[in-house]
């Protein structure tokens, strides 16, 4: 991979009051190893952090007085409907559950 720390494309960079830098990376179906991550490089090129991301990355910007990161982006991996028929999935599995427990410990 030698020194190219962004494999495909770094779609919004910022400056970190600490002299370091944040880049938005964005992965590509067709760049091997290329994902859509938050990346902390050194004034020198050192990766400090990684954080990758669960969606693509737009635009990224560091606040200066604090030196908190706030990131845009769109197309989550995981639909929001299948987050919440997951989740309606385990309610009724532990309903079920609850429901045999309290046939079998009911005193009547």
């Amino acid at each position: 991979m030698g020194n190219n720390l962004i494999r495909w494309c770094a779609v919004s960079v910022d400056l970190n009051p600490d002299g370091s830098i944040w880049a938005a990376e964005r992965e590509h179906p067709n760049v091997l190893r290329s994902q859509d991550e938050l990346l902390k490089i050194s004034s020198t090129g050192e990766v400090l952090k990684v954080v990758k991301l669960d969606f693509s990355p737009l635009c990224l910007r560091v606040n200066h007085s604090d030196g908190s990161l706030w990131v845009t982006g769109a197309g989550s991996r995981e639909s929001k409907t299948k987050k919440v028929l997951d989740w309606i999935e385990k309610r009724n599995r532990t309903r079920a559950a609850l429901e045999r427990c309290s046939r079998f410990f009911d005193p009547k």
